[in-house]
Order: structure tokens, then C-alpha cells, then sequence
């Protein structure tokens, strides 16, 4: 036997219709697609999270021009100072303090790290360093390498950069996405 269903057999829904077309409910409210913000206008869109930068070494960082180089700095080289042992495989490095080569300084978002070098030659220096920013916004990243024109002092503030000579400078603005 054939049975057909009427209108008036269908099941009425919470609010009396009798449609049946099933209407999906949303778990999360639509939002539009996400887009880049303009680097050059920063949003302070909330971003939370931590932000590693990795600073290896420099290549070919010369003085500005017509600048000498810092007497200390010659005579820190003449002296030998710049003799270091070069480690075997596996043997760890410690941070040790090469004063006479440029060291560099990091910012991003009001956060500032001085990182002193390992090594290296005076246009090529190594820093290998990783450093850890906290991040609430969208922010500039500056990299900066500066040659000191005097030693620092014993009991002076190891980050205190006088008149120290900036040998070039990065500025960029990372992308802050979720990875």
C-alpha cells in the first residue's frame, strides 16, 4: 500500500512552521577573511605570544665614512687580543666578551637586548645568539651593530653605548601570524 503525505501530516517545528528544510546552527559567528594589516599603518591589533629571533653574524661591516678607527680598538688588536682558541667538534662555547668587535642590539616593541660577540673578525662578527621578545602588538624589529670607541670600565653598565659607532642598522616588521 501507497501512503502519501499531506501538508498537513508534515511535523510542525518549535515555532508552529511546518518547514522542513533544515536550517544548520552556527557554532561561532561569522567574521570576515583575515587579511595582512598595513605595515605602514601599525595596527595595535591584539597579538599575544613570543617572537625568537636567531643572530648569527655579520659580513662586511665597515666604518662609516671618514672614521677612523678607535685607538683602543687598533691597539686592542695590535696586543693580540683578538687571539681566540677555535673550538674542537663538540666542545661548548661560552659567552665570553670580545669588547674590540661590534656587538649588536636588538629592539622590538619597547624591549631592547645587547648581544656582545663571540668572535670573528672585526667586518665579520659572530654573535649566535637567540633572542625571546614578548609580543602584544604589531612592532618594528630593529637590529642594530655598533663598534665601541672605548673599553668598558669595571664596575660601568656593561649596555651603556656613549659614543659608540653605528655600523648599519636593519629595521623590519615581522609577520605576526599564527604559525
Amino acid at each position: 500500500m501507497l501512503k502519501i503525505k499531506s501538508k498537513k501530516d508534515a511535523p510542525t517545528g518549535l515555532n508552529g512552521s511546518r518547514s522542513t528544510t533544515p536550517v544548520p546552527s552556527r557554532s561561532t559567528t561569522p567574521r570576515p577573511p583575515h587579511s595582512m594589516p598595513d605595515p605602514q599603518h601599525h595596527s595595535n591589533a591584539a597579538r599575544n605570544g613570543v617572537l625568537t629571533v636567531r643572530v648569527f653574524s655579520g659580513r662586511n661591516l665597515n666604518l662609516p665614512p671618514n672614521t677612523t678607527l678607535p685607538a683602543v680598538i687598533e691597539q686592542a688588536l695590535l696586543s693580540g687580543a683578538t687571539q681566540h682558541r677555535t673550538p674542537a667538534n663538540r666542545e661548548s662555547l661560552q659567552r665570553k666578551r670580545s669588547w674590540w668587535l661590534p656587538y649588536v642590539v636588538l629592539q622590538f616593541d619597547k624591549q631592547e637586548i645587547m648581544v656582545d660577540a663571540l668572535g670573528g673578525e672585526l667586518n665579520a662578527p659572530a654573535w649566535m645568539y637567540k633572542a625571546h621578545f614578548d609580543v602584544s602588538r604589531i612592532s618594528d624589529l630593529s637590529i642594530s651593530a655598533y663598534l665601541r670607541t672605548q673599553p668598558p670600565a669595571p664596575g660601568d653598565d656593561q649596555n651603556n653605548m656613549g659614543n659608540d659607532l653605528l655600523l648599519c642598522r636593519l629595521d623590519y616588521t615581522p609577520a605576526l601570524d599564527g604559525h
